[in-house]
């Protein structure tokens, strides 16, 4: 994190000589945090856009209430991405939810932005009475709900927005060094296969493992806590991540499902009139007798459930890794939930599927964890590659995982090498071939195209999870060679790609329209007298 240091300063400025000088700046790197910072669990629509300012806003209040000065007026002003998409993000809403809207002035500076992140912010608190500045305060909102300070001095030089400039990610100085001996997704295999573990109970460990000790638990009594399945204990249990886990799971579940009954509009489409779809698409998918289009149809709309609700800002989502991409990884975890339930039903063992479900998240969320740190979660950084790309890779590790757990077909085994791949290779598939997604929200609203995305992203995670199963792979790429790439491909792309709302779908939605085509062309009364034979007999 930024700090006023006389060494930080001379470190920013080492930074900045490194950005403008080289074209290939590489981005410093970041720690690997914990996942509670990864799965966090709030209302969106946005994470970077919308979470994250509202942070902001709550810091920035906290610090101001401590100065105890009575007559203040409050200037917000909002950069680059933030503020070209931002009213559609209700990042204004977010924001004067916290601080009111009385002496509250919004600045969009649309066509300008702070060079250390496209996302930036400043908040400035000024005294009515002599005119003179009291507080004032720099934040990057960088993705995921996360914040990174900066300083006052960031804005004294600004940027065009659209200028494609190579930006480093903020540094970070202050996270927990939680996964020390981890950087990317290959230390983590060599740390599972030394000490004979999965990804979920490495997570268990370096997660729990500080918090039992500044608890006081005995060491010899902490293995019972790096498991899914470990014991109630008042004081104890709510502090492990695994409790965290559960109830990001719980509001995944309770989303998907209180989205599958909903059919009005998405509430904050404003003109768009977008629909929802994932209600109907579920009633068709239970009428299909078992087969692969109704769990096609299953995962879609479980998917698209939870990205409408976060579309309309009516239901508190999960961030995984974003709330862009937040359907993603529910859609999946809910499809294999609701394949289990009749027979756990029938055993009265419910737990059992949440405990499974608590696994699938640690094992996706260290796949999104190694994307953070390596490269970016925000699609304002790197396009949406970055956003629903990272989900669908996260899924896809989560099924694979559930698969070789719960679904093994005619007596498979995975030996822990054989698993460890598996997960590998459904993870850098999915990303792989998300590489260049650009994101061009239209009306810089989290609707289209970022809801349908999140419904296709997760049936091919499924996908990448059957096939990777197979165990037949080219062993050309890594996942974390994937990574580097995804990274340099968002800073190679134009600005106008990367959730700024001024290139690709954003600008293009409207050709049909201008040219008076009819998209419905089924239910269009123009084409009543064409096309009504069946293709079977042509």
């Amino acid at each position: 994190m930024f700090t006023s240091s006389e060494s930080q300063k001379q470190k920013n400025e080492r930074i900045l000589a490194a950005v403008v000088s080289s074209p290939h700046y590489v981005p410093p790197h970041r720690r690997l945090d914990s996942l509670r910072t990864l799965y966090k669990i709030g209302s969106g629509p946005s994470s970077s856009h919308t979470m994250g300012p509202k942070k902001a806003a709550q810091l920035f209040k906290v610090e101001l209430e401590q100065l105890k000065c009575e007559k203040v007026k409050i200037e917000v002003t909002l950069y680059g991405s933030l503020a070209q998409t931002g009213s559609g993000h209700r990042t204004d809403y977010a924001i004067l939810q916290v601080l009111g809207t009385e002496n509250v002035e919004l600045i969009w500076e649309m066509e300008r932005r702070l060079l250390f992140h496209t996302n930036g912010l400043l908040f400035k608190a000024i005294d009515k009475s002599n005119k003179q500045v009291i507080l004032e305060k720099v934040y990057y909102s960088i993705g995921g709900g996360i914040l990174e300070y900066g300083q006052p001095a960031d804005t004294k030089t600004l940027y065009p927005t659209n200028k494609n400039l190579p930006t480093p990610a903020p540094m970070v100085y202050d996270q927990p060094a939680l996964y020390a001996p981890c950087n990317n997704f290959h230390d983590h295999v060599e740390y599972c296969l030394k000490n004979h573990m999965m990804l979920d109970k490495m997570v268990y460990i370096f997660e729990n493992r500080p918090i039992l000790k500044k608890l006081g638990v005995p060491e010899n009594l902490h293995e019972s806590f790096f498991k899914a399945d470990c014991p109630n204990k008042k004081g104890i249990s709510e502090n492990l991540i695994q409790t965290h886990l559960l109830s990001c799971w719980k509001t995944m579940k309770s989303c998907v499902e209180d989205g599958l009954n909903k059919t009005h509009l998405i509430e904050t489409s404003q003109e768009l009139e977008y629909p929802r779809t994932a209600a109907k698409l579920y009633q068709k998918a239970l009428k299909l007798k078992p087969s692969a289009r109704k769990d096609a149809l299953l995962i879609q709309s479980f998917a698209l459930a939870v990205s409408e609700q976060n579309g309309s800002a009516t239901h508190d989502v999960v961030t995984s890794p974003t709330c862009g991409a937040c359907g993603v990884l529910p859609g999946i975890l809910y499809f294999y939930y609701n394949k289990l339930n009749p027979a756990l039903k029938e055993f009265k063992n419910g737990a059992w599927a949440d405990q499974l479900m608590v696994s699938a998240l640690a094992v996706g969320g260290v796949i999104g964890n190694v994307c953070r740190a390596n490269a970016s979660i925000s699609g304002a950084e790197a396009g949406c590659q970055a956003e629903v790309g990272v989900a669908e890779a996260m899924a896809a590790a989560a099924a694979t995982y559930i698969e070789m757990k719960a679904f093994r077909i005619d007596g498979e085994k995975y030996s822990l090498r054989e698993a460890l791949q598996n997960i590998e290779w459904a993870a850098r598939n999915s990303l792989k071939n998300k590489l260049g997604l650009t994101c061009d929200p239209i009306k810089g609203l989290v609707i289209d195209p970022c809801i349908q995305r999140n419904g296709s992203s997760a049936l091919t995670a499924h996908a990448s999870a059957q096939v990777a199963l197979a165990g037949v792979f080219d062993h050309l790429t890594s996942f974390d060679s994937v990574v580097k790439t995804m990274m340099d491909t968002g800073k190679d792309m134009l600005e106008e790609y990367r959730e700024t709302g001024k290139g690709g779908l954003a600008i293009n939605y409207t050709l049909d329209a201008d040219a008076g085509r009819d998209l419905d062309y089924v239910k269009s009364e123009a084409y009543n007298q064409f096309g009504n034979d069946d293709i079977e007999d042509m």
